[in-house]
């Protein structure tokens, strides 16, 4: 629910905040939106209840470094939140207060004093990914004999070769697919973001044979046994199926949280094993910082051992002649004579 308070300058900035800025200036999906939403109102709900005060008494005072510091601390240790959550709410915090200086200068000394509160560092998370093998082993687990196994299967075979997000799947529509000679898909990715995904020609053979078994012609390319779109849910119980399935014959499996999204996580990693470079997979995958794809580098160090190690073998370190210290005695007893 939206924040509600009595008339006053907090209410009326909280209100613009959402309606006028993330919707309609920023253009923020409806995922996003709801997030900073939850913050705000987890914010409010904080302030009404630890600084006992009613709703339509909180002012932009409150919202100091102190309260926010308190606001923090209390979510990490109540809510057992880990640090990219706190990190989380305090960016949108800083959000709202670097919108509302924009509105009211007389702010912007709220915001400066906020936005000095330093990110906390968050530790290292395992990226979990499916080698060649277990995603073979995954895919075979379909029976492409029944109508939902061979939906599966297309499913998860579409969800590997885009490198799609699930809720950017799930909104594929039919008109979104261009069968052409460099065939591409088109999704809504992160911030309301369109992104061409260019896919191989056995995928679009794969896409062809699926749509013409299951007489799509219009609307979304997946839908549930109901007929309706799927939810991150519903991909998540599919994922997790074929999965459970798989770890008899793939042992490597059950010391892996497999997700959908490591569907993603696969496919950079072995663009990055096959040698591709950086920014290539950072505009396939849309991300809007090389920083973000730069993270699959710490799980692919064989590759980058191996690199290093092949660059070397160009190299002839034994290969000593015409060095520049051969027969320069001059030189050497100069640089000896600085030792003393």
């Amino acid at each position: 629910m939206m924040v509600t308070m009595k008339n006053n300058d907090l209410a009326n900035l909280i209100n613009s905040f959402f309606s006028t800025y993330l919707k309609n200036e920023r253009k923020y999906s409806d995922n996003t939106y709801l997030s900073y939403l939850n913050v705000i109102s987890q914010l409010i709900n904080y302030f009404e209840e630890h600084l006992n005060k009613k709703r339509y008494e909180i002012t932009l005072n409150d919202f100091n470094r102190e309260n926010i510091l308190s606001f923090l601390d209390y979510i990490e240790t109540t809510n057992n939140c880990v640090e990219k959550t706190r990190n989380h709410h305090l960016t949108v915090i800083k959000s709202f207060l670097k919108y509302v200086q924009t509105v009211n200068p007389i702010y912007i000394g709220r915001y400066l004093e906020i936005d000095n509160i330093k990110l906390k560092k968050e530790k290292k998370k395992t990226i979990d990914y499916l080698t060649i093998e277990e995603l073979e082993t995954v895919l075979k687990q379909c029976n492409l004999k029944s109508k939902s196994g061979y939906k599966h299967f297309v499913l998860m075979s579409l969800l590997y070769e885009t490198a799609c997000r699930v809720s950017e799947l799930i909104n594929i529509r039919i008109n979104d697919i261009n069968i052409c000679s460099n065939s591409y898909i088109k999704v809504l990715g992160k911030g309301s973001k369109e992104r061409i995904i260019y896919i191989s020609k056995n995928m679009v053979e794969i896409l062809e044979k699926y749509i013409k078994k299951f007489n799509i012609y219009e609307g979304y390319l997946f839908l549930n046994n109901s007929n309706r779109q799927y939810t991150r849910f519903g991909i998540n119980k599919i994922v997790e199926k074929y999965v459970n399935l798989s770890k008899n014959n793939q042992e490597s499996l059950n010391n892996k949280n497999i997700t959908p999204h490591s569907f993603r996580h696969s496919k950079a990693v072995h663009f990055l094993q096959n040698g591709t470079s950086l920014p290539v997979i950072q505009k396939f995958l849309g991300h809007n910082q090389i920083q973000t794809t730069e993270m699959y580098l710490d799980i692919t160090n064989e590759t980058v051992i191996d690199t290093i190690n092949n660059l070397a073998n160009l190299i002839d370190y034994n290969n000593t002649e015409g060095c520049i210290w051969n027969g320069n005695k001059n030189l050497i007893e100069l640089l000896n004579s600085f030792k003393k």
